[in-house]
């Protein structure tokens, strides 16, 4: 892509420990975009109709796993068959599978491409993601899921950071809900201030 799809905001939202003798220290990996063209569909299909893509993140495992924490940009929709790349994205299910496998621990779905298959794809790929066990932020089924899951807080020995994650567009693709991902900017400051008082909480250890 040749522009970011994403802003991230990582916000320290609880000191340390004024006693401790030295400063906790964490390692966060980020990368993107986690996303498959067309090649890379066709590449990964196998002749009784599933995907494979093992051995696709072979090469960069080993440094993924080496983070305390690991957050990509999944660019991509799994809004279910027919799947497809440019412009409009949908992966398979599989490869939510392989992201995770490959060592990702936070999903980031707020996108420029998170409406490529519309309201219905948006929905489905929280569904999957649920059902696979992947944590994630950036777009959300309702309003009430918004205010009980962000912003995401991640939890690592004695610190609590905030994810916050948005998107500059959707490609045209009209919000059918302005609560589902597309947060305008204003409201940074008011998430960074709810930080503290969130109760979604991802735990490194």
């Amino acid at each position: 892509m040749t522009r970011s799809a994403i802003f991230i905001g990582i916000w320290l939202v609880c000191q340390l420990s004024a006693s401790a003798q030295t400063p906790d220290s964490i390692s966060i990996y980020f990368a993107g975009d986690i996303m498959q063209h067309k090649a890379q569909l066709s590449a990964a299909l196998q002749s009784d109709g599933s995907y494979d893509y093992t051995g696709c993140f072979t090469l960069v495992k080993p440094q993924i796993e080496a983070a305390d924490i690991a957050v990509c940009n999944f660019e991509t929709t799994l809004g279910g068959a027919p799947f497809s790349g440019y412009p409009q994205f949908c992966s398979p299910d599989e490869y939510a599978v392989a992201v995770r496998n490959a060592g990702f621990d936070i999903f980031l779905t707020a996108n420029n491409h998170c409406l490529d298959r519309r309201n219905r794809g948006l929905v489905r790929t929280l569904d999957v993601l649920d059902s696979l066990g992947i944590a994630h932020l950036g777009t959300y089924r309702n309003q009430a899921e918004r205010d009980s899951l962000y912003p995401y807080i991640i939890e690592h020995g004695r610190m609590r950071i905030a994810l916050l994650n948005y998107t500059y567009d959707t490609n045209g693709i009209q919000v059918a809900e302005p609560w589902s991902l597309y947060t305008p900017s204003s409201s940074v400051s008011s998430s960074i201030e709810s930080s503290s008082s969130s109760s979604a909480v991802w735990s490194s250890s």
